[in-house]
């Protein structure tokens, strides 16, 4: 991988990738280069990136690679990603690799090329939280004179206190 075709991979990279860790990241396509390695490269056709390889970032655990592409699926990878996936296997003997979930077409060359499934991670997972309707509670509820009563605006106002000076 070279200047040129990270600049490439890049929007195929960034629409992999919820917003919201696109913000959370804040990376630039400088940064495919530090995740250049053996086994890792660019697919094209022409000027066009098919898919691409690259490492995971050192967070993530040593020895896998993730396979992207663009959303549509284009029919040169049928012919070409096994090759793909055989050059990977010769050059970088990877542990893993890291795959987009519903990805089917690209999961059915996997596992013709003798790939196995194996776990699922979950990246910026969301919680659903819904609110309980509270029962009212009759005792805490009172009346607007109840609450007024006891400011007693007819009784005598209390002091003041003063800013100046005390003699």
């Amino acid at each position: 991988m070279n200047r040129r075709t990270a600049q490439l991979l890049w929007p195929i990279e960034q629409g992999g990738s919820h917003s919201h860790l696109r913000q959370i990241t804040d990376r630039h396509w400088l940064d495919l280069l530090d995740r250049n390695g053996p086994g890792c490269g660019v697919l094209m056709a022409g000027d066009a990136v098919l898919a691409g390889c690259i490492r995971l970032p050192d967070a993530g655990e040593a020895g896998f690679l993730e396979l992207m592409r663009d959303v549509a699926w284009d029919p040169r990878l049928d012919q070409a990603l096994p090759q793909v996936l055989n050059g990977i296997l010769q050059r970088g003997r990877p542990r893993g690799l890291l795959t987009a979930f519903d990805d089917a077409p690209l999961s059915r060359i996997l596992e013709a090329e003798g790939w196995t499934r194996g776990d699922e991670q979950l990246l910026l997972g969301r919680s659903m939280w819904r609110r309980q309707s509270p029962q009212r509670n009759l005792q805490l509820t009172r009346s607007l004179d109840q609450v007024l009563g006891r400011l007693r605006p007819q009784g005598t106002p209390l002091p003041t206190p003063s800013l100046g000076d005390r003699h």
